[in-house]
């Protein structure tokens, strides 16, 4: 849950920057359609995916 918070929040102080549907990481835009999806999203869905794969398993 306090990783929900932690996304809708640095995505409503990208609002504030000026820079919501840019990527964090490499500054691309991130596609309407994955905002739309995932307004908190604020990778685009390469970035997301490479740190997907980058990240350990996590156990269920």
């Amino acid at each position: 849950m306090e990783e929900g918070l932690a996304r809708t929040e640095r995505a409503l102080a990208k609002l504030d920057e000026g820079t919501y549907g840019c990527c964090d990481t490499c500054g691309a835009p991130i596609a309407p359609a994955r905002l739309q999806a995932m307004p908190d999203g604020v990778l685009c869905l390469a970035c997301a995916d490479s740190q997907r794969r980058a990240a350990p398993p996590r156990r269920r």
